[in-house]
């Protein structure tokens, strides 16, 4: 059938002669063969019509196909499953003969030996700085079973391009392990335009070990680009991430399949029309297209795995090859001892030196219950009922009463495991065989737990043990977190590979934590972790007897090598049993002891509870310790709970602080980075300086990874977090930029404020990284002191921050924050961080000690005052403000006139007081000596002169006594007179009175 003639017609006419004209230089070539060639149909047309046309099997044929187009069947027609179309003849529907089958509207990738035609892989550098080739090797890869990401930080894609005809769908299963492995998967329209829309963008969620999970996306009619994508975060360059596995691929809404899929090794279908094929059972195998499975030829000497193609030769049987275990207590109180084979049984046991299996039956005395448990029905033991304890011994009793039951879990006897303790065994490699030898993995042994044998190299045998919380209270201690509660266990490992023993912790609402990692053989030894969140909590132990890589089908080289856990605890729980009870403090009833009311602590002596002081918080761990502890400097507490700061600080010199401003919560950018392979990274952190009232953060990061829901439910973050200092890594897109922007790995740096201080330490935290060159003269640095209460693998300590406030008058208020330029991410260590901000916040509060006063003249009776800074360049801020100038009054004379006018008045007075000082002296003297001439001259007497005429100072006229022989007083009264003379209250000094009496001779003279 030649194709019409109308408008459409001619144009194919044009175009077939135009091919014929350069295809006319090959004319000399032969006329392909049926078997050199096949049919395909063209696109569908705006008619829906389609065309069948001949196609070489190859690009550089030797042949020329001259089979002319046909028009084919209209677009809307479909084969059902089971059917295909047979487009080499009629063009109709026909059904799959025995030994193949059909999706019919589908395809089905299942098989992985290769990676199959239509799948494309690639990687690129996240960096120009890095080349092509340092990604070249990381890419998807085919390992049998499943497709296989890459394990590094290079951005590795699959891509696979579906053409449907009607509405369809696409699903596969993966396992997804690792958090620090980004994994997403979306879909394209035909012009390569990525749909941002959570029914076409998917973030899938990660499963456990060994676990597989199912994604199922809807596709529209037309081209679909199915694009898988995968790339590390770990920046740690030595640690691998785990990889992104992806089997039974199937896409829906191809409307039809052009022949049918022979059935794989190991499947069959007997029947015409199938849609799938069954898997040969065990002992039985079946080649590619079977209609069948066969037996192995001798069961005895040969098997084979549920779906296999092919029997393996049995090897002799081990000890590997059973396993032990105890069975549940009976009415008797009697355990037995019971050995099975692991199956399928895949050993033999009729060739020399092969293990035998071990009598069975023999029974035992069950060991006691557990403490804080007891016997159920005699068979089986349980918690004891609330208020009640035991020691396991015993049945439960009653606490006394103001007591309370000591809640907890100690497990020493392993007979069964506890109610809230499960186990189970993973194994991603030969997924329909015996990876694992039991569902449970773990294996009772009466007084011990191990791991158990028979399992393959890379199974993954978990065991967890749930918990409802903790009675402790959350808090700090010495600027470390406290414990709620503590988990104990005691184990041994026995290895000669590199096997690996995790201890995790998973508590409500947060991720799942490595809390430490053994590697190789250990001796026994007890191992303690110290629970500093109060929330229910999963704790887990997982054992893995080798790291490699995973191969495609399962390995059994380290069979011997098992943990065993001898015993587990877990104190101050709020479920499980009480071994004990204790007492309560006083005035308290109802079930268990009330703790004390936030704030306060419990004494000792009086049962009673006591509120701690202002500006200090409960000490948790006192255990006869200081109860209350003092807040930081910087800080205070009214509660007694958790210690804050109001965002205002004085210093030992008087200045003040106001950092108000500030409270709102800060973003850091981090310089970008890169990892090895050049993926480019930044990290951004999101910083709450003085929190919410109470002392509680307001910094929130989250990621923005999680799996896209269905249309009528809403989206939820996957993971959030709250504290005084957040990170989160920031991935841009690569190569796409209409791609999303990742936040990923929300991390807290500092979930409280320890300490604000002008010092540079604080209890082991310093301030560092940062030059002083920026520092003005006079204002030290504000350090805020944060610590972070979640320890880390890497960080047992947990986190710290030390944000240093730099006073700096050429920036906005909010300022601008630095990273130490040696560790552009915060840390050098990625546990201690610091920050630098400038800001005019920083700077000290104005006083009067920064205001220079001066006065001028006084001008007609008036002065006026001036004010300014003390500075040319003021460091101060806010606080007292400038005074303007100010005017009062004053004296006309100056204050040097004045002070002149009083000492020259000082002086006149007092050279006054010494001229009359002196002029009554000599008045004085003047009289005296006229009183004694007139004495000595009276009455015509003569007498000698005397020798002086000097009256001593302080002398008055009553000292001086003058007497004659004309005398005419008595003689007693002369007596008298001379005795008063001697010892009256003037006295003489060192002089005597002497009587001037009259001597008749000197008339003779």
């Amino acid at each position: 059938m030649l194709p019409p003639t109308g408008p459409r017609g001619v144009w194919c006419v044009i175009v077939l002669v135009f091919i014929t004209h350069l295809c006319g230089v090959r004319a000399e070539l032969p006329t392909c063969q049926s078997s050199e060639y096949h049919y395909e149909f063209t696109e569908c047309e705006g008619s829906d019509q389609r065309w069948r046309v001949a196609v070489p099997n190859q690009d550089d044929s030797t042949c020329i196909v001259k089979e002319p187009p046909v028009i084919g069947p209209g677009c809307d027609q479909s084969c059902g499953a089971g059917l295909f179309l047979d487009i080499n003849n009629d063009m109709t529907c026909k059904d799959c003969p025995a030994g193949t089958f059909s999706t019919g509207g589908g395809v089905m990738f299942d098989e992985f030996t290769v990676m199959p035609s239509g799948f494309n892989t690639d990687s690129e550098g996240g960096s120009e700085d890095v080349t092509q080739a340092t990604c070249d090797m990381s890419s998807w890869q085919a390992m049998g079973n499943y497709i296989s990401s890459n394990t590094d930080t290079c951005p590795a894609e699959m891509t696979y391009v579906a053409h449907l005809k009607k509405p369809g769908y696409v699903s596969f299963d993966y396992q997804y392990t690792d958090k620090d492995m980004l994994f997403r998967f979306y879909s394209m329209n035909d012009q390569c335009q990525a749909r941002h829309d959570a029914r076409y963008d998917r973030w899938p969620v990660t499963s456990n070990k060994g676990e597989w999970l199912s994604i199922k996306m809807n596709l529209n009619t037309g081209t679909n680009i199915l694009h898988w994508f995968a790339q590390g975060v770990n920046i740690d360059v030595t640690q691998r991430t785990k990889p992104v596995l992806i089997k039974n691929i199937f896409i829906s809404g191809i409307a039809y399949a052009s022949e049918c899929t022979q059935c794989h090794p190991g499947t069959f279908t007997s029947s015409i029309g199938s849609s799938s094929c069954e898997e040969c059972p065990v002992d039985t195998y079946a080649h590619r297209g079977a209609t069948q499975c066969t037996a192995c030829e001798d069961s005895t000497a040969y098997y084979s795995e549920q779906g296999s193609g092919n029997c393996t030769e049995k090897p002799q049987c081990t000890e590997n090859d059973y396993y032990e275990y105890q069975t549940p207590c009976d009415n008797n109180k009697k355990t037995q001892k019971i050995y099975k084979w692991i199956l399928p049984k895949i050993c033999r046991g009729d060739i020399k030196g092969a293990a035998q299996l071990p009598v069975s039956g023999q029974k035992s005395d069950c060991p006691p219950c557990n403490s804080g448990m007891t016997f159920i029905n005699r068979t089986q033991c349980d918690y004891c009922p609330a208020n009640t304890f035991s020691d396991g011994v015993q049945s439960c009793r009653g606490c006394p009463p103001n007591t309370a039951p000591d809640y907890g879990m100690s497990f020493q006897w392993w007979n069964s495991l506890p109610p809230n303790m499960g186990s189970y065994c993973l194994s991603a490699t030969d997924l329909n065989g015996r990876g694992c030898a039991t569902e449970q993995g773990w294996q009772l042994a009466g007084d011990h737990l191990n791991s158990g044998r028979g399992h393959s190299d890379d199974a993954y045998i978990m065991l967890f043990l749930s918990t409802a919380g903790f009675r402790g209270s959350e808090g700090l201690v010495d600027n470390k977190p406290t414990q709620v509660g503590k988990i104990i266990f005691d184990f041994e490992m026995i290895c000669s590979s590199k096997c690996q023993f995790h201890f995790s912790e998973n508590p409500q609402g947060g991720d799942l934590t490595t809390v430490k990692t053994w590697t190789g053989s250990y001796g026994r030894r007890k191992y303690t972790y110290k629970v500093t969140q109060n929330v229910a909590n999963t704790f887990s132990w997982a054992f893995v007897k080798t790291n490699s890589p995973l191969n495609s089908k399962a390995t059994y080289t380290y069979t011997n090598d098992t943990v065993i856990i001898y015993s587990i605890t877990a104190e101050n729980t709020i479920d499980g049993g009480a071994s004990s009870c204790t007492d309560c403090p006083i005035g308290v009833t109802g079930e268990g002891c009330i703790p004390c009311p936030p704030g306060e602590y419990l004494d000792s002596e009086t049962k009673s509870c006591i509120r701690c002081p202002p500006d200090t918080y409960v000490n948790p761990e006192a255990n006869g310790k200081q109860h209350c502890l003092p807040c930081g400097p910087g800080t205070r507490s009214e509660d007694g709970v958790s210690c804050y700061s109001d965002c205002t600080y004085t210093t030992m010199a008087g200045q003040t602080f106001n950092f108000t401003q500030l409270q709102s919560f800060q973003t850091v950018l981090s310089s970008p980075s890169f990892t090895a392979q050049g993926t480019r990274y930044y990290h951004w952190f999101n910083i709450s300086l003085c929190g919410e009232p109470g002392g509680k953060g307001s910094a929130v990061c989250n990621s923005n990874v999680s799996e896209a829901l269905s249309e009528d439910e809403d989206d939820e973050d996957v993971t959030d977090v709250r504290a005084m200092i957040c990170r989160s890594t920031i991935i841009p897109p690569v190569g796409d930029s209409s791609g999303p922007v990742l936040s990923v790995q929300p991390t807290i740096l500092g979930d409280h404020l320890v300490a604000v201080s002008e010092d540079s330490r604080y209890e082991g935290l310093r301030a560092k990284g940062f030059s002083r060159s920026s520092q003005l003269d006079g204002v030290d640095d504000i350090n805020f002191f944060f610590k972070s209460s979640r320890a880390t693998t890497a960080c047992h300590q947990g986190r710290s921050v030390v944000i240093s406030l730099r006073c700096a008058g050429n920036v906005w208020e909010d300022g601008l924050i630095e990273l130490p330029s040696s560790c552009p991410d915060g840390t050098c260590d990625g546990c201690n961080f610091n920050f630098l901000w400038h800001t005019p916040e920083a700077c000290p509060l104005c006083t009067q000690d920064d205001i220079a006063t001066f006065k001028g003249e006084c001008i007609r009776g008036k002065q006026q005052t001036h004010y300014k800074w003390r500075t040319d360049h003021r460091v101060c801020r806010g606080g007292l403000e400038l005074p303007g100038p100010s005017t009062k009054p004053c004296p006309m004379i100056g204050m040097q006139a004045q002070l002149a006018i009083a000492i020259s008045a000082a002086l006149a007075v007092m050279l006054v007081v010494l001229v009359c000082y002196f002029w009554k002296r000599t008045r004085k003297l003047e009289y005296k000596y006229q009183k004694l001439m007139a004495g000595a001259g009276s009455a015509g007497d003569e007498f000698p002169a005397p020798d002086t005429c000097v009256i001593q100072d302080g002398e008055e006229d009553e000292d001086v006594m003058f007497s004659s022989n004309n005398d005419n007083r008595s003689k007693g009264m002369r007596l008298f007179t001379k005795l008063m003379s001697k010892g009256g209250k003037s006295k003489m000094n060192d002089m005597e009175t002497m009587n001037l009496t009259h001597d008749s001779r000197s008339s003779h003279l």
